[in-house]
């Protein structure tokens, strides 16, 4: 039983560290291996807030939507699309440039959900 407690403290304290969440934002992570690229840009408005913030790292699109599309569903986000979530009135969009330096630069955009008019 010991030894089992010797290997779950490493995952335990990894884990912890991993917890890094999006300025401007409560409970949205922030991947590890990306690093933000700028201070987020937030506004709140009667209808909703505005948050848009970008970071970046050395992971593919394709990684980077598999640990939000396992993630995000935890937090209360329905998944719509790989890179469009919603929750409590509000969107979450990702989206991707690459550059040549293999690097991925992710820009998360959450505004309010929109409504339909009849």
């Amino acid at each position: 039983m010991k030894q089992f407690f010797y290997f779950l403290i490493p995952f335990v304290f990894l884990f912890s560290l991993s917890q890094a969440y999006l300025p401007g934002t409560e409970d949205l992570p922030l991947m590890t291996g990306l690093d933000l690229v700028e201070d987020p840009v937030v506004f709140d408005k009667m209808e909703g807030r505005l948050v848009t913030l970008q970071a970046q790292g050395d992971i593919s699109q394709k990684i980077i939507c598999e640990f939000y599309s396992k993630t995000l569903p935890n937090l209360g986000w329905k998944r719509k699309t790989d890179t469009l979530y919603e929750r409590d009135g509000e969107c979450l969009r990702l989206s991707f440039e690459s550059s040549n330096s293999k690097k991925t630069l992710v820009t998360f955009e959450i505004s309010p959900a929109p409504t339909l008019h009849l």
